[in-house]
């Protein structure tokens, strides 16, 4: 899309003609965003596209999104920790995103200003303050009943239907992939007698659905120059879901060392240290809040998270790379490997 168009939507949304810059953020695997800056206006703002092969029903998506920040600006707990919430900036027609003339969905949220996230979580301090803002972020979003909240992708953390997509992908090979990665493909199925741990402690009812984030990972933290964290963003899967998800999600992302398609697992590591300050940042929060089978399945969570990751990214490369952007061609194979292998680290998480 060029300069000229993302001004004019730039402009449907704030009302202005007043120049404006904006700039590609290389950042997230699903949609593109942009930073926007326009004279007379003191704060930027985030314009995303987006991806609505992804998330079909886009009104669905920015009810949730709207319904799950009101509760977070109103809670007791994140005032008094005074985390920030960014506001949706709504479209022309007051509505919370806009379609442009070829089809596509655009939204705009203002940004937190002064702030910085990061991709590898690099300090003890940064741990500790991530998991405290994290845990304040899903007790604001408790206040909310599942009930009212829909799901915007269905089975999203539901790791035996991750494994039937699996098995599907592989008997339609569609791309002539699966010969390639045989040796992983079986490797991941190995770890499958686990895989239904929280989902079947979710349908018995011995773990409560509430609404939570469901990506809560470390960069997704705003940070002040400070090192103090002081918001949580990407809400796309506010919806019904589990602590237990999130919390495994958390450790999965923070803790293991290495990027994210690593290809030299040496480099891959668990993280002791940060695993702890971590804990000491996000338990004391959620203490009250949580059950005591909740807190029993954060033992293997994170390892159950690890592999749902390993599954998805193994799944969208036998189906073409589909769902997760990808800079190179084996990009989404290297991510499944190297998930895989955290996952193997985080089963032996000392209870």
């Amino acid at each position: 899309m060029d300069e000229k168009e993302l001004n004019q939507i730039t402009a449907a949304f704030l009302k202005t003609l007043n120049a404006v810059q904006v700039s590609r953020l290389d950042r997230g695997h699903i949609h593109d965003t942009y930073i926007v800056t326009v004279a007379g206006f003191q704060t930027q703002f985030i314009l995303q596209k987006i991806n609505h092969g992804i998330f079909g029903d886009v009104n669905l998506l920015m009810n949730n999104i709207s319904k799950a920040l009101q509760a977070v600006r109103s809670s007791p707990v994140a005032l008094n920790y005074g985390l920030i919430v960014p506001e949706i900036v709504p479209a022309p027609d007051g509505e919370l995103y806009q379609q442009d003339s070829t089809g596509n969905y655009w939204r705009m949220y203002s940004a937190v200003p002064a702030t910085e996230s990061f991709d590898i979580c690099t300090n003890i301090k940064q741990a500790r303050e991530a998991g405290k803002i994290c845990a304040v972020f899903e007790a604001a979003l408790f206040s909310l009943n599942p009930s009212e909240m829909q799901a915007v992708i269905l089975d999203f953390h539901n790791l035996p239907a991750r494994y039937t997509a699996l098995e599907d992908a592989v008997g339609k090979d569609l791309f002539g992939r699966v010969a390639e990665c045989s040796g992983l493909i079986e490797a991941v199925l190995e770890l499958r007698k686990d895989a239904a741990v929280i989902h079947d402690a979710l349908e018995r009812g011995e773990i409560p659905y509430r609404v939570t984030h469901n990506d809560l990972k470390f960069n997704n933290v705003l940070f002040d120059l400070s090192g103090r964290a002081v918001s949580v963003v990407d809400y796309d899967t506010c919806m019904p879901g589990s602590i237990v998800y999130d919390y495994g999600n958390l450790i999965t992302f923070t803790c293991i060392s290495g990027r994210e398609d690593e290809e030299d697992l040496s480099k891959i590591q668990f993280r002791a240290d940060i695993f702890e300050s971590i804990n000491e940042g996000f338990m004391p929060v959620l203490k009250e809040f949580l059950t005591s089978e909740e807190k029993a399945l954060f033992r293997k969570a994170p390892a159950l998270f690890a592999l749902n990751e390993s599954v998805r990214f193994l799944t969208d490369y036998l189906k073409g790379d589909v769902y997760f952007k990808i800079k190179y061609p084996q990009q989404n194979l290297l991510r499944a490997r190297a998930r895989l292998h955290a996952a193997r680290l985080l089963e032996q998480i000392p209870a």
